[in-house]
């Protein structure tokens, strides 16, 4: 009677490690910016994934930081960039401050989609 059911049991374990994994689409590439909450940014922005690692240009100077959490989930370290100045502002406080509340990413296709509770962001893959 043990016997069947210790067979029993790893046959069960056995079925749920061939199980087909769901399908997920990996986050990890180049992306540029097509818009925050539905509108458009005023100057360029990009965002390149590698693992839990972000790091890209913003409109004026390029940044980096690290996911904590598992993707899609993400819990991102506080932004480090670069300080050069603006000639002009293109929406960069706008776009680090969108990039730090996001808590969860979603890709589809070419496109990977932000959010959080406060905005949404729509990247373009490159």
């Amino acid at each position: 009677m043990m016997y069947s059911r210790i067979v029993t049991v790893a046959g069960l374990m056995l079925m749920a490690a061939c199980a087909p994994k769901p399908d997920v689409q990996s986050v990890d590439g180049s992306y540029r910016l097509a818009g925050i909450d539905g509108q458009k940014v005023p100057a360029n922005a990009t965002l390149m994934i590698a693992g839990n690692q972000i790091s890209g240009q913003g409109p004026c100077n390029a940044y980096n930081a690290q996911n904590s959490a598992a993707w899609p989930a993400v819990a991102l370290s506080p932004i480090a960039s670069t300080r050069r100045a603006c000639i002009t502002e293109g929406g960069e406080a706008g776009y680090f401050a969108a990039l730090g509340q996001t808590n969860m990413a979603q890709r589809s296709g070419d496109m990977l989609v932000l959010s959080g509770p406060q905005y949404t962001m729509r990247f373009i893959a490159e």
